[in-house]
């Protein structure tokens, strides 16, 4: 429900609603089933491919807000996911030890492991910059994580 609430799309299938709620399509699938059956959210089909949808108006009416002020949707677990790992990265003991270099060169692989995650949260990894010069895009993309966080 949260999904399909705040994302901000007209309809969702059940594998873009997992992914997002980090469960499995399985659990999900059954759980918009039974939605469904409620009545609380509509189920149609597009090919063989069961696609969902709710009425924001009347769930904004249900839950009293103003249904042009609610929240927008953000991919909390590929975010928190994402930060405890930089986290964990920027707390190594040993990365003042590095050389400029090395920790570039490191922090560009955590970034390329975080990358397709982010980039489903809605945040765009940069690449750019040669050696030890990716440092500063590193702290770019570590600044639009806490961006996204901060605004859907």
């Amino acid at each position: 429900m949260r999904f399909l609430l705040t994302a901000g799309v007209p309809d969702a299938t059940a594998l873009a609603i997992s992914v997002a709620a980090a469960s499995t399509k399985r659990n999900v699938s059954d759980a918009l089933a039974n939605l469904a059956a409620a009545g609380d959210v509509e189920r149609y089909w597009v090919g063989n491919e069961a696609r969902y949808r709710l009425d924001r108006e009347r769930w904004a009416r249900f839950l009293g807000l103003d249904p042009d002020r609610i929240p927008g949707h953000r991919d909390w677990p590929q975010l928190l996911h994402a930060l405890a790992e930089i986290r964990r990265f920027l707390a190594r003991p040993d990365l003042d030890e590095l050389t400029d270099y090395m920790r570039a060169s490191e922090a560009r692989q955590l970034m390329s492991r975080l990358k397709p995650g982010l980039g489903h949260a809605g945040v765009s990894v940069s690449d750019s910059g040669h050696g030890a010069d990716y440092w500063s895009t590193f702290l770019q993309n570590v600044e639009g994580v806490l961006a996204r966080i901060e605004r859907p």
